[in-house]
């Protein structure tokens, strides 16, 4: 009894279901199976359990024979030793607040399953001891049975399971089955209560997520943290009954988290979206960082974890996660590029524009606003440092390439005039203060100037064979900006050289890259 108790107590620590929200506690009616043992008019729950002493032991009634001689219901026929195991096997009522006193009941049946085994250990003939245990093992079964209709939660459906597995040896007849069909039935109400009360957990999950309006480290993390939670918890309830079990409960959880996870990024790319038309009145870009790290957080864990989860049901999880991981980089680089189009547009116009009537002096002082503007809608967070460092690559690269596109747009004669007296050392300095800007919010980012900082050698050289191998240089080097070696052509010509001088240096690349046009990208650089 005392080793009964402890492991009730262990079972009531095993409680790891703090992030399911509510249990559901509607009731599934089954059972069914157990009624063909019993008479056809009977009624399970508050019937007698003494009626099913016949059929349990495979005798016909005195009914079905004409006998007049009818044994008492309440005792059993057993030569010298009926007075001893006259009193008939009987279980109390099941609280009608089953699911909150269920440890408790389970205490009281296993008083009453002890006591009854020690009757049947006393001295009796081997035909009263197969009787009685029939009637016995019937009983109990019976009683299970009631107590598995009645209970509405997945965490009393596994105690339940786990107290009958414990005294199996006890409890089961092999020559009746009973207790393999009850375990049968125990596991499909217990797989049925986890889907309906996970699937209801990661809804509420969900829309807790959607209503979050607090910008931490906690709101941060605390969607995928109570999915996996979630999702981890049910099959920890079965793992003590059976490995199987575990494995069972677990693809269910995989499978409500699949269909969370398809909502969760329908409703997200959505909301991004939304986001990206919104940026400049409100630079929320924390949103795009949390998705990122809500689909790398679930991807990693279901890789991690579902070695024995079918893999067309992973496949499909990550592939979800992978492609929202995607979209939400190709939107913020439709924000970040819009940004630095807009910016870097203004930056050259209005530098060539407003000295333009003026002599270049010290007052006139270059000032690109990109370089703030990235601070301000990506600022620097601790706990988002893994992602930011992801994003800031992608937006380097976005900066750097448009930084290229529009230097080489403007004259190099007017930028000399009206920009900087040296173009050269100007933009080798906006390509550092844009990498110490980029760095400073994603320590450690890779380095994606060099083609800015190449401009001033470009600029430079005076001879075209020292160019030719400048330029061949710069094709191998930057090799994995293949955004920016599409506009090496147009920065040859940008130069200033000749056509012919154009042609000879672009003919001496490996690749022989075709020789831009007059008017493809240099209409105002003329002059």
């Amino acid at each position: 009894m005392k080793k009964f108790r402890e492991t009730i107590k262990k079972l009531q620590r095993m409680d790891s279901t703090r992030p399911l929200m509510e249990n559901n506690n509607s009731d599934i009616q089954g059972g069914h199976e157990f009624e063909r043992h019993t008479r056809p008019n009977m009624s399970i729950n508050g019937q007698s359990s003494r009626e099913l002493l016949p059929l349990c032991s495979g005798e016909a009634s005195d009914d079905e024979h004409g006998s007049s001689d009818r044994s008492e219901p309440n005792s059993v026929q057993s030569n010298d030793h009926s007075t001893q195991t006259s009193e008939p096997l009987s279980f109390p009522d099941p609280p009608a607040d089953l699911d909150q006193h269920l440890d408790q009941h389970l205490k009281t049946i296993e008083e009453i399953v002890e006591n009854e085994l020690k009757k049947l250990s006393h001295s009796m003939s081997e035909e009263d001891r197969t009787h009685l245990k029939k009637h016995f093992h019937c009983e109990t079964c019976t009683h299970l049975n009631n107590l598995l209709q009645n209970i509405s939660t997945s965490k009393n459906c596994s105690l339940l399971m786990t107290w009958v597995l414990q005294r199996k040896d006890l409890l089961d007849n092999p020559d009746l089955e009973l207790l393999d069909e009850w375990e049968t039935k125990a596991q499909t109400k217990l797989l049925k209560r986890v889907q309906e009360e996970v699937s209801d957990s990661l809804e509420k999950i969900l829309k807790v997520d959607q209503s979050q309006t607090c910008h931490n480290d906690e709101a941060y993390v605390q969607l995928y943290v109570d999915l996996i939670q979630c999702i981890d918890a049910m099959p920890k309830l079965a793992q003590n009954i059976s490995t199987i079990l575990f494995y069972r409960v677990q693809e269910v959880c995989f499978q409500e988290l699949l269909k969370s996870v398809k909502r969760y990024t329908s409703e997200q790319a959505e909301i991004l979206h939304k986001k990206t038309q919104t940026w400049r009145e409100k630079p929320e870009m924390i949103h795009f960082l949390k998705t990122l790290r809500t689909c790398k957080e679930l991807r990693q864990h279901v890789k991690t974890n579902g070695n024995a989860i079918k893999p067309v049901l992973l496949k499909e999880i990550k592939g979800t996660l992978e492609n929202m991981e995607a979209k939400t980089l190709q939107l913020l680089k439709k924000v970040v590029t819009e940004l630095a189009e807009t910016s870097l547009k203004d930056y050259f116009k209005l530098t060539s524009g407003v000295c333009a009537f003026f002599p270049l002096h010290t007052s006139c002082k270059r000032e690109c606003d990109l370089f703030a503007a990235l601070k301000t809608y990506f600022p620097k967070l601790s706990y988002a440092s893994d992602e930011q460092r992801i994003v800031m690559d992608e937006v380097y690269k976005v900066v750097a390439h448009s930084y290229l596109k529009h230097l080489i747009q403007q004259s190099k004669h007017k930028l000399t005039k009206h920009w900087s007296p040296d173009v050269g050392q100007a933009v080798w300095d906006d390509a550092n203060q844009l990498h110490t800007t980029i760095s400073d919010l994603a320590p450690g980012v890779q380095q994606w100037n060099g083609m800015l900082q190449k401009i001033q050698e470009v600029l430079d050289c005076k001879s075209i064979d020292t160019l030719k191998l400048i330029i061949a240089g710069m094709q191998k080097d930057f090799e994995k900006q293949s955004e920016d070696l599409k506009l090496l052509p147009n920065l040859v010509q940008w130069k200033g050289l000749s056509k012919r001088e154009v042609r000879e240096v672009l003919e001496a690349l490996p690749d022989n890259p075709p020789i831009p046009s007059s008017g493809s990208l240099f209409s105002c650089c003329c002059g």
